[in-house]
């Protein structure tokens, strides 16, 4: 348990008429790493007022309360606090309570017999990502004093005068005007369109700075605990899941614009591994703040449902690819679909390098390395491309799409 000065744990509320089941949740909640209680209630008003008043960042409330029900509360931090995480943990676990709470105002809904210890993993899972966004938001304000500091004397010196620490404060200043989001080349792509200024400048205050992965390196692997999702920024990643031999599978090449961790939603984990094919950059979106905000601004909730139902249609035509097509036709489709990715993020769509292995193609698409090489060898004597190692340089788009 953290103690109460630190800034950066996650500061719980809880809202339950049992006495018994409240001293149940501070003791194993306040075990967590990163989390802190806030505060404790047993009617709606109080736990409003405790909620204000301890600066709570999540609430974990019983349908049943003293006095009132939950959903009472609910409506009062939908309206009044919506910036307040709201998770109900209930033995009312009906259909319809669900449905109703998470129409309501609920970010999430758990059933106290069957679900509590995935209702603890949750909780832990946003403890860690808002340390993460903690400790950001703090490294930008000593940055931000640290270059007023140097620039201050700087006011009241004679023109010429040299400034003392001229590295940290150019150091600074470089770091300022690093690109953000309103600069990126994969804005049109990873971000929703139709956002006004005010929505742009808050979804750049949740996003943490880009991070660099070196190749070989991963973001993330198979069971690490679902945390976030990454925009790539610059490079390109491969995700692979491993067999139970050691073979490794791969599952999907993701370039600069493209999401990763979509698989961890739905289970609170990762499913697989996201390895850098390149040096590579990546954006980083605690899950639980974007969620927070999809409640608030429409545009993003919509651009969240159309890249999860983007991931639905990437692995229905990924099935079709490995179920219905001979290796010709696969080698051909990748290429394909490579080439108009590349042609969507201003690239020529004719001529590229390849990011991959031959080996990676392969396990991509369910064929062996040497048919690979073998498939790119008759498409060059058919006239279709020309390649030099991992360059490709695409002849006949017409021809290779009739493949």
């Amino acid at each position: 348990m953290n103690s109460s000065n630190d800034h950066r744990a996650l500061r719980v509320f809880l809202a339950d008429d049992a006495v018994l089941v409240r001293r149940r949740l501070t003791a194993l909640l306040g075990a967590l790493d990163g989390v802190e209680i806030a505060g404790e209630a047993e009617e709606p008003a109080a736990a409003f007022a405790g909620i204000d008043t301890g600066m709570a960042d999540l609430v974990v409330t019983e349908l049943h309360l003293s006095g009132g029900t939950g959903m009472e509360l609910l409506g009062l931090l939908a309206q009044r606090m919506p910036h307040v995480i709201v998770m109900v943990l209930t033995n009312h676990s009906g259909a319809w309570f669900r449905r109703a709470c998470l129409k309501g105002g609920a970010h999430y809904f758990f059933d106290k017999t069957g679900e509590f210890d995935l209702a603890l993993s949750t909780i832990q899972r946003i403890a860690g990502e808002h340390r993460a966004h903690a400790l950001f938001q703090l490294e930008h304000t000593m940055s931000d004093v640290a270059a007023s500091a140097a620039i201050a004397p700087a006011l009241a010196r004679p023109q010429g005068s040299p400034l003392p620490g001229q590295v940290s404060a150019n150091a600074s200043a470089s770091r300022k005007g690093a690109p953000r989001c309103t600069a990126c080349s994969m804005r049109s792509i990873c971000m929703p369109h139709g956002l006004t200024a005010e929505e742009l400048q808050r979804i750049e205050s949740l996003i943490c700075p880009s991070r660099t992965i070196k190749q070989g390196e991963t973001i993330y692997r198979a069971n690490d605990s679902f945390q976030s999702i990454y925009a790539v920024r610059a490079g390109s990643f491969k995700t692979v899941v491993m067999h139970r031999d050691g073979r490794e599978q791969v599952t999907g090449f993701h370039l600069a614009g493209d999401s990763l961790g979509l698989d961890g939603v739905c289970s609170g984990y990762h499913s697989c591994d996201a390895v850098a094919l390149e040096d590579s950059k990546v954006c980083i979106i605690p899950f639980h703040l974007l969620e927070a905000m999809c409640r608030e601004v429409k545009a993003v909730q919509q651009h969240v449902h159309r890249m999860m139902g983007g991931e639905i249609v990437r692995e229905s035509s990924q099935m079709m690819l490995l179920g219905t097509m001979s290796a010709e036709q696969r080698v051909a489709t990748f290429l394909l679909n490579l080439s108009d990715r590349l042609r969507m993020r201003g690239y020529s769509p004719a001529e590229f390098h390849l990011r991959m292995t031959r080996e990676e193609i392969g396990s991509y698409l369910g064929i062996k390395l040497e048919t690979v090489s073998r498939m790119l060898s008759k498409f060059q004597r058919d006239g279709l491309l020309d390649t030099h190692g991992k360059d490709i340089r695409i002849l006949d788009h017409e021809g290779l799409v009739r493949v």
